[in-house]
Order: structure tokens, then C-alpha cells, then sequence
């Protein structure tokens, strides 16, 4: 008998043995293989990624040229006023703003250069206008102003109708309406700057 416990102890050694490297494979080697293996797909996937950014990336060279192509077409735009300086881009508004008003209609009593403000970049440039028109004028003045070339805002307005507006209104003529409104643009960047 002492033989054959000695086999059956050698393989159940042999079975523990077995086993232990069963554990130690299923617990330990197979999880460091596929962890490596993961890290491996993810290494080649980002080395992808970085191959196809290098592919498709600007050169700063030609971000800077996109930048300074950008820059000529603001300055060439309408949107902003023209002016060497703040006073005359307020002087430019006003004559912008007669015109329309003398072209609409409209009876300009005063106008008034009002402080300007910076706001981020730019500056704006604001100018106070008083006026006496119809209900038809002012809307045309008003479309226009907001619609043309420099670009301009309107803020702060206030409408009355004018002394003997009610009397008009009595004998079957227009309103004559008292306007108070500040008008605003964007002086370019460059000369702002």
C-alpha cells in the first residue's frame, strides 16, 4: 500500500500543482496579456490619430496668413466706421446721418457727439440726434439708419409728437413726431487699437 499512496500522493501533488499553475494562468498571465494587448490597440490607435492630425493640420504659417486675410477683409468692410481718429469717425457718423435724414425727409434740429466708450477691441463711437418728422419719415429714417452701410444701432429712443401735433390730428393731417435717439457704430479695430 505504501506504493501505491505514494503515486496517489504524488498525483494529487501533481493535481494541486496543476491547479496552482491553473490559477495562477487564469489569474495572473491570461488579465496581464490582455492588458497588454489593450494597451498595445490603444497605443496604435493614438499613434493613428496623431499620424492623421499631422496630416491634416495647418501649419501656424498658415493660420497667421488666415489671420492677416481676415484682418484686410474687416478693414475693406462696411461695417465699421472710417476715420482717422475718434473725432472724425464721429464727424463721419453725422454726415452719414444728415444725408439720410435730409434723403428720408426728416427735419434734423441738432445733433451732438456723445463721449465715446471702449468695448472689448473697438470702440464706439455715439452720436445724439434730435428731430422732427412724420410717422412715414422716421420709419424711413429709421429703416435706413439701421440698415446701411457703416453699420449703426440705434439706442435710447424717444418719441413725442410735436406742439401742434393733436391739431394735425383734428384736421385730418399727419403728426409731426419730436424724436430723441442716440445712434451708434464701430470704429475699425486698427484705428481703435
Amino acid at each position: 500500500m505504501s506504493g501505491f499512496t505514494r503515486i496517489l500522493n504524488r498525483l494529487l501533488a501533481l493535481i494541486l500543482l496543476a491547479g496552482v499553475a491553473a490559477v495562477l494562468l487564469f489569474a495572473v498571465v491570461l488579465p496581464l496579456l490582455d492588458w497588454r494587448r489593450d494597451t498595445q490597440d490603444e497605443l496604435a490607435h493614438t499613434r493613428d490619430m496623431v499620424n492623421r492630425l499631422q496630416r491634416s493640420s495647418t501649419s501656424r504659417d498658415d493660420y497667421e496668413a488666415q489671420i492677416e486675410a481676415l484682418a484686410q477683409k474687416i478693414g475693406e468692410s462696411d461695417l465699421y466706421i472710417r476715420g482717422e481718429t475718434e473725432p472724425l469717425a464721429a464727424a463721419a457718423i453725422q454726415e452719414h446721418i444728415k444725408a439720410i435724414i435730409a434723403s428720408h425727409g426728416g427735419g434734423l434740429r441738432s445733433m451732438q457727439s456723445l463721449e465715446s466708450e471702449e468695448e472689448g477691441d473697438v470702440i464706439r463711437i455715439r452720436v445724439r440726434i434730435v428731430m422732427n418728422s412724420s410717422h412715414v419719415e422716421f420709419v424711413n429714417v429709421l429703416h435706413a439708419l439701421e440698415t446701411s452701410a457703416p453699420y449703426l444701432f440705434v439706442d435710447a429712443l424717444e418719441v413725442a409728437t410735436s406742439a401742434g401735433g393733436r391739431g394735425a390730428l383734428k384736421n385730418g393731417g399727419e403728426t409731426k413726431l419730436a424724436v430723441d435717439l442716440v445712434v451708434y457704430g464701430y470704429l475699425l479695430p486698427e484705428v481703435s487699437g
